[in-house]
């Protein structure tokens, strides 16, 4: 997809704060039952759910700010290559 036509399949899609934030907290809840479970049956939390985690929020983090530079649409355009 074009920058132009992407941005404004943008704008013409308002999201939510809900529409948002409910998969992000479901993700989040998952990840975080996980490492529970670790913690009380092994005693300590898996290395790969900290990584996962801390991988996990950072993208959620950096989602809202990035998703409308021109360097996440050159990665986008990179991606989209893969899918058509």
């Amino acid at each position: 997809m074009h920058h132009a036509a992407l941005l404004r399949h943008l704008r013409r899609s308002p999201r939510t704060v809900e529409s948002v934030l409910a998969p992000a907290l479901i993700a989040d809840v998952l990840i975080l039952a996980g490492m529970l479970y670790d913690l009380r049956t092994r005693g300590r939390i898996h290395p790969r759910y900290v990584i996962g985690g801390v991988i996990l929020v950072s993208m959620q983090v950096l989602r809202v700010p990035t998703r409308t530079t021109h360097w996440w649409y050159g990665v986008a355009d990179f991606l989209a290559r893969f899918s058509g």
